[in-house]
């Protein structure tokens, strides 16, 4: 036996495919009015508002943070770290200083 539903061009290829006439009448709407007020309402109550799910931005702190794990600003870190240590606290505050420029700066952009 073979299926005899007819040929629904919405379900088969998408909106795209089918006749302004055909989308108009598979989706209840009028081409001069569009919905009515009340089919309006019974679909935002079914499918609700007509908003895309965003994921939540991460913190400031964070985007910071995440800045700061590139290899070229781990070797910095390591720069400032060498510089403390033989006594260069000039070098390991102007090094420091602009990673953390370059960090605020970074997450500013994003």
């Amino acid at each position: 036996m073979t299926d005899s539903k007819p040929s629904n061009p919405m379900r088969d290829h998408g909106y795209f495919a089918a006749s302004v006439q055909d989308t108009l009448s598979q989706l209840g709407a009028s081409r001069d009015k569009g919905l009515t007020s009340e089919e309006a309402t019974r679909r935002l109550e079914i499918h609700g508002l007509n908003q895309l799910q965003g994921k939540r931005a991460p913190s400031f702190l964070l985007t910071v943070f995440r800045q700061l794990r590139s290899f070229l600003i781990l070797i910095l870190i390591a720069a400032v770290l060498v510089s403390v240590w033989v006594g260069n606290w000039i070098e390991a505050g102007v090094i420091l200083f602009i990673i953390l420029l370059n960090a605020l700066v970074g997450a500013l952009q994003e």
